[in-house]
């Protein structure tokens, strides 16, 4: 980035090789006007679908990738007329799961070996964290800020994993906890604070 000239980053998307005007009038309808816009467009998360997780071990509202052999498919009517949903079941070494999904191509054959991205049953008691309110250390150990009965700061350390846009808390954080979403920048251990509810988009338990 140092490397690029101020002027250069004002440059219209039209005028970069490979882009052309069609494709950049399809970029400006969602704000992608200048080589800068494009470079500043982050995506709103992340996703590591290279991390595969075995059938037994899928846990309910989280998302999950795994590649399983699929053992049976087919149409299942519902109580809508002229609706049905694809069904299958697949299997990995350790076990079957049974998904439901569009297949409208019948691309899904019995025999067939996929990667899939499943997102489990929903679990009303999870206890969920913001992205933003986990951090990693040196050794990558997943940490957060909570605010303790003191009303001071601690780092705490906690096992999680993804659920969708945040992370379910597997362990190091219980319910009634409070944790810091926002601020961390300026949070110092062991410094006293005063905490504010704070009601985010997507609820999160404790």
């Amino acid at each position: 980035m140092s490397g690029l000239r101020p002027d250069w980053l004002s440059t219209p998307l039209q005028f970069i090789k490979g882009v052309g005007p069609r494709r950049a009038s399809d970029l400006g309808r969602v704000g992608l006007e200048t080589v800068e816009d494009f470079l500043l467009r982050f995506p709103m998360r992340y996703e590591d679908r290279a991390r595969l997780t075995p059938v037994a071990k899928l846990r309910p509202a989280t998302t999950a990738t795994v590649v399983a052999e699929v053992l049976s498919c087919g149409l299942r009517s519902t109580r809508r007329p002229g609706f049905r949903l694809f069904e299958l079941i697949v299997k990995d070494g350790t076990g079957p799961v049974r998904a439901v999904f569009p297949n409208p191509n019948g691309v899904l054959l019995p025999g067939m070996y996929v990667r899939a991205q499943l997102t489990q049953a929903i679990d009303e008691q999870a206890l969920l964290l913001p992205q933003q309110a986990v951090s990693r250390d040196a050794r990558g150990e997943a940490t957060t800020l909570v605010v303790g009965p003191d009303d001071k700061v601690e780092l705490r350390s906690i096992t999680v994993e993804p659920a969708s846009d945040q992370w379910r808390v597997v362990a190091g954080l219980h319910a009634g906890e409070r944790g810091i979403v926002q601020g961390q920048v300026k949070a110092k251990i062991d410094a006293p604070v005063k905490p504010v509810v704070v009601k985010l988009d997507s609820p999160t338990h404790g």
